[in-house]
């Protein structure tokens, strides 16, 4: 009778051995759910931030080019990004960017004065819809001030 209660008592049970399993699981899983999580935000940064730089190339080059004449109005898709005109590399980048400018006369202002707001829209790595905004105002004399937003 003493051998077998001492045999007993040196082991684990298979209790104790699925409550450390599951212990175990919960861990990895949280662990792969925080790596997930972070690969998204990272993804998200990146894209804003070239989001932006696309944004401020073309107003740069909106800028540059209204020395003559003012935008029209409207809403108008930018098919290729003036950005990524003639190195493949940039245009590998922005290849998921849409960009959208829309061009407004400003209200009891002159009517040289128009509002030309650039949205830029892409998909992240889950999936959801993104944007980022930035807006210009310009005069037949060039930029006067650049608003950004998400």
């Amino acid at each position: 009778m003493k051998a077998s209660s001492n045999r007993s008592t040196k082991g684990f049970t298979l209790i104790e051995v699925m409550f450390a399993a599951v212990l175990m699981l919960v861990g990895v899983v949280g662990m792969i759910d925080a790596v997930t999580w972070g690969s998204r935000m990272l993804d998200v940064a990146r894209k804003q931030t070239l989001a932006r730089q696309i944004i401020q190339s073309e107003i740069v080059n909106l800028r540059l080019n209204t020395s003559n004449s003012l935008p029209s109005s409207g809403t108008t898709t930018l098919g290729s990004l003036s950005m990524a005109a003639g190195d493949s590399n940039v245009q590998a980048l922005t290849s998921g960017f849409t960009c959208k400018r829309t061009v407004a006369s400003v209200p009891s202002m002159p009517s040289s004065l128009v509002q030309v707001t650039f949205i830029v829209e892409w998909n992240g790595i889950d999936g959801r819809k993104y944007s980022r905004s930035g807006s210009s105002y310009l005069s037949q004399n060039g930029l006067s001030l650049t608003l950004q937003q998400s």
